[in-house]
């Protein structure tokens, strides 16, 4: 079946070792990865709402990322493993969660609440969110690079990525990946600037819309790409990805009630002076 009157079929033959050193093996995905941490370091060290406690900031950040790395292992072994093999999960290379690295953002921002109080770990929470969309574009650039998370088939024989790194099927594609790049990274990384530029100054709210963006920009893209193939699909046909995009969403609009609650308090507050 075809609806375009070309073929768009590409091949994707890029091998996922950009090089190797000796033993050890250098992937594209290693090398995005590494290229979003930079990013993501960069933009969230020259912030004009962390310049005034920069030193400060600049050691919370080195925590805040063992965090989300810590917890995007963690999350995946959970989420996306048996338990009979979380040990080994663990210890793999391989393995990264988005959601699990949500949750570890969120315990960093309990540990900076312990130490430093509310309004420095919701600072710090919402400045990571406000950066995060560009790592993220990185990344999912790297996992079309890798061969991975590959997309559901195209249906179609005049459009698709055929990975054959990838793929055993050697079949037209979804580039989800690229998808996933677009909608993570253009789109969130826009929302993220917009919501900065009119509302950064309140606490809170970059987190919330973030987590309320990026779990219905992901919710919506994830039915271009394969569940993963130990899970399949779930209750109403949903992914396990979606389902958690779904916990996210909910996580957000909670937030945002907790802005909300605040700002009622403080104008209460200004009536009774």
């Amino acid at each position: 079946m075809s609806f375009l009157p070309y073929s768009a079929i590409f091949t994707m033959n890029i091998h996922p070792i950009a090089f190797s050193i000796g033993p050890i093996d250098i992937r594209w995905y290693g090398i995005c990865f590494a290229t979003g941490m930079f990013l993501f370091t960069h933009f969230f060290s020259s912030d004009k709402y962390i310049r005034p406690q920069k030193i400060l900031f600049e050691n919370l950040l080195s925590m805040v990322i063992a965090c989300i790395l810590l917890g995007a292992k963690i999350g995946y072994v959970v989420f996306y493993t048996s338990p009979k093999i979380w040990l080994k999960a663990l210890f793999a290379l391989n393995g990264l969660s988005f959601h699990g690295g949500v949750l570890g953002a969120c315990v960093s921002g309990y540990i900076c609440y312990k130490k430093y109080g509310v309004e420095t770990m919701w600072t710090l929470l919402d400045r990571t969110a406000r950066w995060v969309p560009w790592s993220l574009l990185v990344g999912r650039i790297g996992n079309f690079l890798n061969s991975e998370l590959l997309g559901r088939p195209t249906g179609l024989d005049s459009f698709g990525v055929i990975f054959p790194y990838g793929d055993r099927l050697l079949i037209p594609r979804h580039p989800s990946q690229l998808y996933e790049a677009f909608g993570e990274g253009i789109i969130l990384g826009w929302i993220m600037y917009y919501a900065d530029y009119h509302y950064g100054k309140h606490p809170k709210f970059l987190s919330g819309i973030f987590l309320i963006s990026y779990g219905l920009i992901r919710l919506m893209l994830e039915y271009y790409r394969m569940p993963d193939h130990q899970i399949g699909f779930l209750t109403f046909g949903l992914t396990l990805g979606q389902w958690l995009c779904i916990c996210m969403i909910f996580a957000g609009l909670y937030v945002l009630h907790l802005l909300h609650l605040s700002q009622k308090q403080d104008l209460s507050y200004e009536n009774l002076s």
